[in-house]
Order: C-alpha cells, then sequence, then structure tokens
C-alpha cells in the first residue's frame, strides 16, 4: 500500500487561543500535535507522521487585539516546536514569520526568526513567499526568501576549520606586503566560502521590490522544469489509481 504523509499542524494563538506565557503554548500545542497523531495513527498505524506547528503570539495594541506572528516570540515558539519533534523522533514543520519586503519593522524579524528555526534544525519552514498574515503568495516575497534562505542556510553550515581553511601556507606565502586577491586559494573558495545573494548588491543598491518583481518575471518568462522521470510519474499514477478506488 501507498502512504502519504500527514502533517499534524495546529496555530494556537499565546493570549487568544492559548496561555500568554510562551511556555503554556507550546504545552497545548504539543498536546494538540500529539493527540491528532494518535487520531491518525487509530486508523492506520503506520502512516508515516510529520509534527507540525504553527503556533503563535497576538500583539496587544491599544485598538486593536490581533494575530501577528512579526514578533521574535514566535521564532522562539517555532525552535521549541522544532525540537519537541525531534524528542518523539518525529520530523518537524514550522512556519516563517509573518511580514513582507513592504513591511520594514517586521523583515529583520522574519530574518531573525528564520535564522532560530533553522538552528533548531526544523526539517520543514513553511511560510516562504507569503504575505498579508498569510493570505497572499508573492512572488516578489518568493525571490527575497530565496535569498534569505541561501544566507540561512550557509550560517547554518558554521565555519569549517582545516589545513585548507586554515591557509596558514598562503598566509606565509603572501607576507605583510601582499595582498590575496590574485591567489589560486582565494579564487577556490570564494563562492564555496561565501554566500552571495541574487537581490541585495551593495555596489549598486537598488529597490528591493523593483529588483525582487523584475527577477521574478525574469524566472516565469525563461525557467523550464526538469520534466519528471518514467519511473516517478509511474508511481504518481499508482498513488492516484489506490485513491480513486478508495
Amino acid at each position: 500500500m501507498t502512504m502519504i504523509v500527514s502533517a499534524m499542524m495546529n496555530m494556537p494563538q499565546g493570549g487568544m487561543t492559548s496561555p500568554m506565557t510562551m511556555a503554556g503554548t507550546i504545552a497545548l500545542s504539543k498536546a494538540e500535535v500529539l493527540s491528532g497523531m494518535l487520531i491518525a495513527r487509530l486508523v492506520n498505524p503506520d502512516v508515516p507522521l510529520i509534527y507540525g506547528s504553527c503556533a503563535t503570539v497576538a500583539e496587544v495594541r491599544i485598538t486593536e487585539y490581533t494575530l501577528v506572528r512579526g514578533l521574535v516570540e514566535s521564532g522562539l515558539i517555532a525552535s521549541a516546536n522544532a525540537q519537541l519533534a525531534h524528542y518523539h523522533s518525529y520530523p518537524s514543520e514550522v512556519g516563517l514569520t509573518f511580514g513582507s519586503i513592504l513591511d520594514d519593522w517586521i523583515s529583520p524579524l522574519r530574518i531573525l526568526t528564520a535564522v532560530m528555526i533553522a538552528n533548531a534544525r526544523a526539517d520543514i519552514l513553511f511560510g516562504v513567499g507569503l504575505v498579508n498574515k498569510s493570505t497572499t503568495l508573492s512572488f516578489e516575497q518568493l525571490v527575497v526568501d530565496n535569498d534569505l534562505a541561501g544566507a540561512v542556510l550557509r550560517e547554518t553550515k558554521g565555519i569549517e576549520v582545516n589545513d585548507e581553511t586554515l591557509a596558514l601556507d598562503v598566509i606565509s606565502k603572501v607576507k605583510p606586503e601582499g595582498n590575496y586577491m590574485a591567489q589560486e586559494h582565494t579564487i577556490k573558495h570564494l563562492e564555496t566560502e561565501l554566500y552571495i545573494p541574487r537581490l541585495f548588491d551593495t555596489i549598486e543598491p537598488k529597490n528591493v521590490y523593483i529588483k525582487a518583481k523584475e527577477r521574478a518575471k525574469q524566472i516565469l518568462a525563461t525557467h523550464n522544469p526538469e520534466a519528471l522521470d518514467e519511473p516517478v510519474k509511474q508511481k504518481l499514477r499508482t498513488i492516484n489509481r489506490e485513491t480513486e478506488r478508495k
């Protein structure tokens, strides 16, 4: 029997549908996710499961009491849920913060929460390209988030330390009066050591939104996705037939 992975996903909102404290929201979130997994396993003991959560916090304002996921606490909660998933030996799926390239105050928090979640070793990070409290998918935001994801993944790689990367022989060769621009070692490690984003350019600064829009249009106009291999197509057809019989 072919089985499709099922992701348990909840969204308690601290201060509204879960306790205001992060620990309380995380506890309630865990109970909801595990109970959903239990129901799934009662139906099918072998169904593959993903521990997912979009637990968040509410922000209290004078004139409104609403859901806002552009807060650093959302990153903390998502990181905790990722670690709980691994504690229970399940892959994890957690959400990226709301906000967009048009929300100046949220954008830094979008980056911060992404780094926090990545360092917690979450397996799946959803919400890429979503704006307006996840009600709209933006091509421009997708392009920006692609750059963001590349930078975050580079951060999680850390710093590799070995004889080659320490480059003591290169330092000895160049000496104080030299420079490293023409060294083979520099060329060799330029693309592997640095993450070079496509959009953010400090040499020729340009409105990020405009650059993202141009990049999105270029991709849509020129990208030709690779066709699936025939065995993969046959497997998908089999899954469809089995589902239709049910």
